[in-house]
């Protein structure tokens, strides 16, 4: 269960705020999740937040986006996790909205 806040705090730069709560029977523990971003609005967009959960060191990443017709779009990302093993992830993405 995640709760996520949305806002415009300046022109074209939206801010993001989620907290939740993850539950694992096979673990058997709840952790809280979270994160907090930022990202531009524009045909190339720009994200970057920090997020995490209860109990670790959280993770960053960072991305870009662009929109090259209504509706279709790719984006790249990376992620470094601060925690050790640390590790980063990058993935590329096309974005098809109907």
């Amino acid at each position: 269960m995640v709760g996520l806040a949305t806002r415009e705090v300046s022109k074209g730069v939206l801010g993001h705020a989620n907290f939740g709560l993850s539950r694992s029977k096979l673990e058997d523990k709840t952790r809280a999740v979270w994160s907090l971003g930022f990202e531009t609005t524009a045909d190339l967009s720009f994200a970057a937040d920090i997020f995490g959960e209860s109990g670790s060191r959280p993770n960053i990443s960072a991305g870009v986006g662009y929109m090259f017709t209504p509706g279709w779009s790719v984006n790249f990302a990376v992620a470094r996790a601060l925690e050790a093993p640390r590790g980063t992830e990058a993935s590329l993405g096309l974005r098809i909205a109907f």
